[in-house]
């Protein structure tokens, strides 16, 4: 939207600081919301009995490690996928399509509004056929149309454009849709929160604070535009491996303990 209503001059002097601005204001807005919230009748059950634990990040990696490691790898798929599509794509296509930067933040503004209804789409499919399936299906999909992909963006058309960028974002969907459930429903009631934040922040950290970067630097060493469709392969294979070799289905547990 900034570079819709203002010049870069404009932005580069002094309208960068709008969206901070603003994402400060919502944050306050939270914090209040947050710190005025009802506890869960699960977490009053705990206080209750005393069985708040003390220490949760300790719990976590003494008791039950395998939990955050299974799901930073879990959230590979999810960080990469969603950066790639919505944060470093803009860059890419006003890099390697006809399209200017406007231009392609425009058109993938439109398919975040899309995803607003996509992902509770997917999440409530998800909620009958299953974690598992929903994830080995993203997975699959990404590894067959990861190249296609990046081929239709690479291209100079914008109905090819449009239609890739449709393909990442119901891929991205339908993952969004359906990680966060299968990392709640890992872990046990007395961590849940601080294994579930810890988790899903640090893989985040690794795999989608980085996925500009390396995606620049996968297409600097190997000189191929596709480069970006290689590495949401890899790292669709490793989260693929994990839900087949390390997840169980959760779609119907008794989140109570």
């Amino acid at each position: 939207m900034l570079n819709t209503v203002y010049t870069t001059k404009v932005i580069n002097d002094w309208a960068w600081r709008l969206p901070y601005i603003i994402g400060g204001i919502a944050g306050l807005l939270f914090l209040f919301l947050r710190r005025n919230l009802q506890e869960s009748s699960l977490f009053e059950h705990l206080a209750t009995n005393q069985e708040i634990v003390k220490q949760p990040v300790l719990e976590v990696f003494k008791k039950i490690p395998w939990e955050t490691i299974r799901t930073v790898l879990l959230v590979c798929m999810d960080a990469s996928l969603f950066y790639t599509s919505f944060v470093y794509l803009p860059t890419y296509l006003s890099l390697y399509s006809h399209l200017s930067m406007g231009q392609a933040l425009n058109l993938i503004t439109v398919f975040v509004f899309i995803s607003l209804f996509t992902v509770p789409f997917f999440a409530f499919i998800s909620d009958r056929i299953g974690r598992r399936p929903m994830l080995i299906a993203v997975a699959i999909g990404v590894i067959v149309l990861a190249y296609f992909i990046f081929k239709g963006l690479s291209q100079p058309n914008t109905t090819s454009i449009i239609l890739a960028v449709f393909g990442l974002t119901m891929l991205s969907s339908m993952e969004q849709g359906t990680t966060p459930a299968t990392i709640v429903e890992n872990y046990p009631l007395s961590v849940r929160y601080t294994g579930l934040a810890f988790g899903y922040n640090l893989g985040y950290t690794v795999f989608a604070g980085t996925a500009p970067m390396l995606n620049t630097w996968l297409i600097k060493i190997t000189n191929s535009k596709l480069a970006p469709g290689y590495y949401l392969i890899c790292c669709s294979i490793v989260t693929g491996l994990v839900v087949l070799l390390g997840i169980k289905e959760t779609k119907a547990r008794d989140l109570s303990f």
